[in-house]
């Protein structure tokens, strides 16, 4: 997810517009499934599965228009995904 992009749904959620942060993170969460099927191979698992369980719960928190759960959780997988970005990049630490 970008910045961009979790500016964009943070922003939404909290003008409480709800059918917009719903479709920009459906759309996010879509695109993070199709990533998730290739990050599989070559990054840890736990990780992937953390980050799944925090995407499903924002959603789940956006759906019911939880305007708190719902920014706490995007902040969450906003670091979540920094982390992973780092870990999968080709650095010294990544390949020791």
């Amino acid at each position: 997810m970008t910045q961009h992009c979790q500016g964009f749904i943070m922003e939404a959620v909290e003008q409480e517009d709800w059918e917009k942060a719903n479709t920009a993170f459906s759309q996010e969460y879509q695109r993070w499934h199709e990533y998730r099927r290739i990050a599989l191979f070559f990054l840890d698992t736990q990780s992937i599965n953390e980050t799944d369980q925090t995407f499903a719960k924002t959603l789940k928190y956006i759906k019911a228009e939880d305007r708190s759960n719902s920014s706490g959780e995007l902040l969450s997988l906003t670091e979540q995904l920094k982390t992973l970005h780092e870990n999968e990049s080709i650095t010294w630490q990544n390949i020791l």
